[in-house]
């Protein structure tokens, strides 16, 4: 089967020449025609590039004569030393006579046109040789390197369409890429944020579940405590009741612990202490206990031998957490405060 050539490259076998010809064959063949250009396919199909030197004293093969003929276009690599290659000029001579001048680009890759140009690009001629008529082909510029406007203007000429539009359709093409990229890197973060913001919510739940079983585990524990505390007070035991109850109100490691309380008026209740006037202030009132004025903080000492009680009156008193007898009791000002703890000692 035959095959179609969307264009043939005729090019001298020198390396500058050579390289030229690869470059546009590669991007040719990859161009991607925007919508709205297109006859047929997405790309432009095969281009013909023949990468063998013919000998100077063979005639065009069969093969180059298949391309030549079944080629829409013939691309014409133009540098010095094209004008003294007679193979160029033949390739041009034999597309020639099968397909118009107006399907002739000529890429100029240095010099100037008249230079290196062959003659054959320019000038039409009957089979006698004699010139019948002057042409100028279409060109591309790559003397400055490869640019995209000049290749622009040899996809232009393929697609028999105007330069400048061609220009603002793959401009348009080119924002529409971008947006669709710009699109899927949204919808990608999206995603993420999305499993991010999902994960952050199960360590939250997680950690809600945890703090829960912590509270949970810290009720069980008070619970326990006042228990022990009740028993204590059954058995007519106050100082232990007063222990279990403190243990049940205190801190948990560096966390404070849940109130609880039962465990509040379990301490009272050893203590002998109760909630009473409009205002809820804590007051010691009992028959072997009265303690003037609001209390303002109280104690246990750690060997549970004293109740320390301060009250706004400016008092320091030290209570038998039994008998709730009065042992000592100091005014409320510095120079006590720092005897406190010998006079404890003292009495002991």
């Amino acid at each position: 089967m035959e095959r179609n050539y969307a264009a043939f490259i005729s090019y001298r076998h020198k390396q500058k020449d050579t390289e030229a010809a690869s470059f546009l064959h590669r991007s040719i063949e990859r161009y991607k025609i925007p919508s709205g250009f297109r006859t047929g396919g997405v790309h432009f199909g095969y281009v013909f590039r023949d990468e063998e030197e013919l000998a100077a004293s063979s005639d065009l093969s069969e093969k180059i004569q298949e391309a030549l003929d079944h080629s829409k276009y013939l691309i014409v690599i133009c540098s010095k030393d094209t004008p003294e290659s007679i193979w160029v000029g033949r390739e041009i001579r034999y597309f020639l006579k099968h397909h118009d001048y107006s399907h002739l680009i000529a890429v100029l890759i240095d010099g100037e046109p008249h230079e290196s140009f062959p003659r054959e690009l320019m000038e039409l001629t009957d089979e006698e040789g004699n010139l019948y008529k002057r042409i100028e082909p279409r060109a591309a510029d790559f003397r400055n390197g490869y640019k995209k406007a000049e290749l622009t203007r040899i996809y232009a000429s393929m697609l028999e369409c105007n330069y400048d539009d061609l220009v603002l359709r793959q401009q348009k093409e080119q924002r529409k890429k971008a947006l669709a990229i710009t699109s899927i890197v949204m919808l990608v973060l999206l995603s993420f944020i999305s499993m991010l913001l999902y994960n952050n919510r199960q360590l939250e739940m997680k950690n809600e579940e945890l703090l829960e079983q912590k509270i949970q585990i810290q009720k069980r524990q008070s619970q326990l405590l006042t228990e022990n505390a009740k028993r204590s007070m059954e058995n007519a035991d106050n100082l232990e009741a007063i222990r279990y109850a403190l243990d049940a109100l205190a801190p948990v490691e560096e966390d404070e612990r849940l109130y609880y309380p039962e465990a509040e008026a379990v301490l009272l209740s050893a203590l002998d202490v109760y909630s009473t006037d409009e205002t809820d202030h804590l007051f010691l009132e009992t028959k072997k206990l009265n303690q003037e004025g609001q209390i303002d903080d109280w104690t246990l000492t750690e060997d549970g031998k004293y109740l320390l009680v301060m009250n706004r009156a400016a008092a320091v008193t030290a209570y038998d957490p039994v008998t709730q007898d009065v042992i000592w009791e100091v005014e409320h000002d510095d120079q006590y405060l720092s005897g406190v703890s010998g006079k404890i000692e003292a009495d002991d």
